[in-house]
């Protein structure tokens, strides 16, 4: 079965939303290719990136166009689906346009 691809911008600036994900939608998984992805400087990485200023809007909307990019070619699909919240939502829609 050939599944779309789910790609959830997750964390932010700082925090990571990874665990709530893989907890909460797991059904999703039934019915998409789930991507998790764990943005620059968050989660456990946050304490030790350096330096601070890499961490930007321009930087977060190129990482989910390049990691959308590479998804749409490995799993061959021309549309990639965005998830976020709050502060994913708004590199999401830079990325979208």
């Amino acid at each position: 079965m050939n599944k779309p691809v789910l790609l959830f911008l997750s964390g932010g600036p700082g925090a990571s939303e990874a665990a709530r994900v893989l907890r909460f939608n797991s059904e999703l998984e039934k019915h998409f290719v789930v991507v998790i992805w764990e943005q620059r400087g968050c989660g456990k990485a946050y304490p030790s990136y350096n330096p601070k200023t890499d961490l930007t809007i321009e930087q977060y909307v190129s990482d989910v166009i390049e990691l959308s990019e590479i998804l749409r070619q490995r799993f061959d699909e021309q549309k990639i689906y965005l998830v976020g919240r709050s502060w994913e939502t708004i590199i999401g829609v830079l990325a979208a346009q």
